[in-house]
């Protein structure tokens, strides 16, 4: 079975890449959905309200992730006392995760991992495919999505730079064009991953 993790830009349209592989067939991982998960954690909520102060929690003391991100994004050194507490736990729950469809046939795994280089998680899967499109369309679809101006470019200064995440990629998607043009590339991807998890490259 082969497994592809999917990263890139911020607002670059990774989810949308990997849920369009989930279209064709693949059995999707949520990195966010699994990151939300630990947050919920006592525990782990516990260290970043010490951490962090208690204006990152929302209704029931859920932490709000919007005032997370904002604090933790704010600067390098505190995005890493973030990053200490959760990336270990991300990575050991992706590992889990990653295992579940082995026993559910030959259906290839998509690792859908925003943080996926950044969080040491590569070495999970066999492929990597980073998604990226042009900074000022991020912004637009963050803006659109209710962010304040700059939060874009200000996440992709503590992520990995693009022209790194190129380098290391085994595809790399550009995303300049319509949603009809990222299924294109989706669609034209499948093949190869179908038929390694079926053992035939």
């Amino acid at each position: 079975m082969r497994t592809l993790g999917v990263t890139g830009a911020v607002c670059g349209g990774k989810s949308t890449f990997a849920r369009m592989l989930a279209d064709c067939g693949a059995r999707l991982v949520d990195g966010d959905a699994v990151a939300h998960e630990i947050l919920d954690r006592p525990e782990v909520r516990e260290r970043l309200v010490a951490t962090f102060g208690a204006g990152i929690l929302g209704p029931a003391d859920r932490i709000d992730t919007k005032a997370l991100g904002q604090r933790a994004f704010a600067h390098a050194a505190s995005l890493k006392r973030l990053t200490d507490v959760v990336y270990p736990l991300i990575r050991e729950a992706l590992s889990e995760r990653l295992e579940e469809p082995h026993a559910h046939g030959d259906a290839p795994a998509v690792l859908d991992a925003p943080t996926l280089y950044e969080a040491g998680c590569e070495d999970l899967v066999d492929r990597v495919a980073t998604v990226e499109a042009p900074p000022e369309v991020c912004e637009a679809r963050a803006l659109a999505r209710g962010w304040i101006a700059g939060e874009v470019a200000r996440r992709e200064e503590l992520k990995l730079p693009a022209q790194e995440r190129r380098r290391r990629a085994d595809y790399v998607v550009e995303n300049t064009g319509s949603v009809d043009d990222l299924a294109r590339a989706a669609q034209d991807l499948w093949p190869w991953l179908a038929e390694a998890a079926a053992g035939r490259v």
